[in-house]
């Protein structure tokens, strides 16, 4: 095991999402984290592409397990299916698949909301001094990531959240 992929592991324990469904590929995938630990730099465009393709990964492992089960069909899978196919989303159409708001239901929108949430607060080289805390995460959410989130869905979290 690379140092990087113990980091990587690190930060999954420390945000609580190492067994999150919509995350499911990252665990075929130890090479997320590409930088040297400590490195201050941010990941480049290839190495975020890399790390994007947990997602069709995590879809694939979904599939091959409810077609083992017979359970293509199964309202459960259909479900975590969506969430993992679009976590990754944002109501601009700035998301992995581009998809606009019109394209996003409702458990869409709050599985983009918990998972950028649930990355942006945990501590990473490539952050610095950034405040991870609930409140800061989610004050640069509406102000940074504004066009992203659905705002009313981002008050109530924030109020979920008690800041």
């Amino acid at each position: 095991v690379r140092e990087s992929d113990t980091e990587h592991r690190t930060w999954n324990q420390e945000s609580g999402r190492q067994g999150q469904r919509t995350d499911l590929g990252h665990h075929q995938q130890l090479q997320v984290c590409e930088k040297t630990p400590g490195s201050k730099d941010k990941p480049s465009q290839e190495e975020k592409a890399q790390r994007r393709q947990h997602v069709e990964k995590g879809l694939d492992i979904l599939d091959q397990a409810a077609r083992q089960l017979n359970a293509d069909d199964h309202p459960f899978i259909k479900l975590t299916r969506r969430i993992m196919e679009n976590h990754h989303e944002a109501l601009d159409g700035s998301g992995l698949l581009k998809k606009t708001a019109s394209e996003l239901d409702l458990i869409d929108r709050i599985s983009c909301i918990c998972d950028s949430f649930d990355g942006w607060s945990v501590k990473r080289p490539h952050f610095g001094d950034r405040d991870i805390s609930p409140h800061g995460v989610i004050t640069r959410m509406e102000d940074e990531k504004a066009g992203q989130f659905d705002p009313d869905l981002l008050t109530l979290f924030r109020r979920y959240k008690g800041c």
